[in-house]
């Protein structure tokens, strides 16, 4: 049996906590030398695993640094302690990439990308779009990804823009560096900012968004820009 671990069960955490809305409850397993955590969700979260392990690290972290200023530190609870066993005192049910969107926050998100309606960036490129889905991608990198049909694409000339034209452009387009760093952080602002208001979901202390745009033709083919 681990008996720091052990320690640290018994004399720090308490038997419950509401992180959110959220019940997170520890349970010490001696024979596998872990704590593992349980997630209640009674009022219907929207939450990723990212935000809960964040917490019960913390948790773990302010611990480690309470004994490590005290006697214990004589006893093994050194700077190594935390490296050697967070995994171990932070460990949960449900897998490190699972995440759970409830049916209120869904349709929310589906919403928002209704109301991007256009890519208009320096007079390089322009086009109305049909935003057809999103998809999320939580962790320390917040990857959200939007398909977007492309329903009158032409160039800073006026001219529309099919096939290898189209696809050369948007390869330009895309490899613009203020293109992703800037105007599609921007263009995607309605979805983010549902996202980041949800703190079971993002976190702004630790956590950044990355956009990411799957463009597709009028006729519903993904346009795919490099082989």
């Amino acid at each position: 049996m681990n008996r720091k671990l052990y320690l640290y069960f018994h004399k720090f955490l308490k038997p419950l906590y509401d992180f959110h809305g959220l019940t997170l409850k520890p349970n010490f397993l001696p024979n596998e030398e872990l704590i593992r955590w349980s997630v209640e969700n009674p009022q219907d979260k929207s939450y990723t695993m990212e935000t809960l392990i964040a917490f019960t690290e913390e948790l773990f972290l302010t611990f480690c640094n309470l004994v490590g200023s005290s006697e214990l530190y004589y006893q093994g609870f050194g700077s190594s302690f935390y490296r050697e066993n967070r995994k171990n005192a932070c460990s949960f049910e449900q897998p490190d990439n699972y995440y759970y969107i409830n049916k209120s926050d869904d349709q929310k998100i589906l919403n928002s990308i209704k109301q991007i309606t256009k890519i208009d960036y320096k007079k390089v490129f322009y086009s109305d779009v049909e935003c057809t889905y999103v998809n999320i991608y939580p962790s320390e990198d917040f990857t959200v990804t939007i398909g977007m049909k492309l329903l009158n694409p032409h160039n800073k000339q006026h001219s529309k823009l099919i096939n290898t034209g189209l696809k050369d452009t948007i390869i330009e387009l895309v490899e613009d560096s203020d293109f992703y760093g800037n105007y599609v952080y921007d263009l995607f602002s309605p979805v983010l900012n549902i996202i980041r208001n949800r703190p079971l979901l993002f976190s702004d202390e630790w956590m950044y968004f990355t956009p990411d745009i799957i463009f597709i033709d009028k006729n519903n083919k993904i346009i795919r820009l490099y082989s």
